[in-house]
């Protein structure tokens, strides 16, 4: 997805350096959390899990900003967290609904 300014992009493996290094800034431990990413492999998991395997089996995920220079600087999107399951399933549920609603509606 283009922007005026960004690019919004699927995360790859060879996104692990940029990953690394946003992950461990300190403004990123103490607005988000310790992801414990400490190294380039990790990294590479972490895009692998999270990006890539996200977006393949949950139909979304994260991705990466960039500038319109292909620069990565930041990240953005939706993550499937354990503790908001019930959550996340009722809002499908939501979702069903509105699908088999609008579905049967008089045209």
């Amino acid at each position: 997805m283009n922007t005026q300014r960004l690019i919004l992009r699927h995360g790859q493996l060879s996104d692990a350096s940029f990953i690394l290094s946003l992950l461990n800034q300190p403004s990123f431990y103490r607005y988000i959390a310790d992801k414990g990413i400490y190294t380039k492999q990790q990294a590479e998991d972490y895009l692998q899990k999270t990006f890539i395997d996200g977006h393949q089996q949950q139909g979304f995920g994260p991705y990466i900003v960039a500038n319109k220079q292909g620069v990565a600087m930041g990240m953005v999107g939706l993550f499937q967290r354990e503790a908001l399951a019930v959550p996340m399933k009722r809002l499908q549920n939501y979702y069903t609904r509105i699908k088999v609603s609008s579905a049967t509606l008089p045209r």
